[in-house]
C-alpha cells in the first residue's frame, strides 16, 4: 500500500510539473510575440515618419502615410493593406524598370498588385487595362516598408501571361528572378493614366493610387 501510494504521488508532482512547464513556456512565448509585434509596429512606424519629412511630398501621399501611422498606434488589428505610393524608377547601374511600393499592411498577407490603365487608342477610343499580379505569393510582409518589384514596360498591347503565373504560385516561394513579366505603361498626363493598388489574400484591397514616373532617362514617346 505504501508503495502505490509512493507512485501515485510522484506521478502527481511529473504531471504538475509538465503543467508548469507548459504554462511557462506560453507565458515565454506570449511575452515574445509582444515583443515583437511592438518591434513591427515601431519600426513601421519608423519608416512611415520618413516620408513627413519631405517638404515636397504629394498630399495623397502625407494622407496615407499619416493613415498608416495611424491604424499602427490605434493597437487594434487592421487588415486591409494601405498602398502609401508607387513609383516607378530605373535603379543607378541597372537595366532593369521597377516599381517601388512604400506597403503598410498591419496583418501581413498581401498578396499581390493591380495595374489600371486608361489610355486614348489609335482611334480616338478610351482603353482600360486592369490586371492583378499575385507577386507576393505567400511571403509575410507586416513591416512597412518599401517593396521593389520588376516591371516591363508597356509599348504596345502586351498583357499577362495566366500561365506563366498560374505557374510561378506553383513554386509557393517570392524569387525576384523568376518572376513573370509584370506590364507597366508609362504615365502620360492627358493621355495614358495609370493607378496601382495592392490587394491580399482575404480579398481586401488598398485605394488605388497614380503611379508616378521617376524614370529620368524614359520618357514615352
Amino acid at each position: 500500500m505504501t508503495v502505490s501510494i509512493y507512485r501515485i504521488s510522484w506521478s502527481k508532482i511529473y504531471c504538475l510539473l509538465i503543467l508548469i512547464i507548459l504554462a511557462l513556456t506560453t507565458n515565454c512565448d506570449k511575452s515574445a510575440n509582444r515583443k515583437e509585434k511592438k518591434e513591427i509596429r515601431e519600426a513601421s512606424i519608423t519608416f512611415c515618419k520618413r516620408f513627413l519629412g519631405d517638404p515636397n511630398l504629394p498630399e495623397r501621399v502625407r494622407f496615407f502615410t499619416r493613415l498608416a501611422i495611424q491604424k499602427r498606434e490605434n493597437n487594434s488589428l487592421d487588415s486591409e493593406p494601405i498602398l502609401i505610393r508607387a513609383l516607378l524608377a530605373r535603379p543607378e547601374r541597372m537595366e532593369t524598370v521597377t516599381l517601388a511600393l512604400a506597403i503598410s499592411d498591419e496583418d501581413g498577407d498581401v498578396a499581390g498588385i493591380g495595374v489600371r490603365e486608361r489610355r486614348i487608342g489609335a482611334s480616338g477610343d478610351s482603353i482600360i487595362i486592369e490586371e492583378e499580379y499575385p507577386v507576393f505569393g505567400y511571403q509575410s510582409l507586416r513591416i512597412a516598408t518599401f517593396q521593389i518589384i520588376p516591371v516591363a514596360i508597356r509599348k504596345d498591347d502586351e498583357r499577362k501571361n495566366e500561365q506563366l503565373w498560374e505557374k510561378y504560385l506553383e513554386t509557393g516561394v517570392w524569387k525576384r528572378d523568376v518572376i513573370p513579366p509584370i506590364w507597366v505603361s508609362l504615365p502620360v498626363p492627358g493621355k495614358t493614366d495609370v493607378e496601382v493598388w495592392v490587394y491580399d489574400h482575404a480579398g481586401h484591397k488598398s485605394e488605388a493610387i497614380p503611379l508616378e514616373n521617376k524614370m529620368t532617362d524614359m520618357h514615352p514617346e
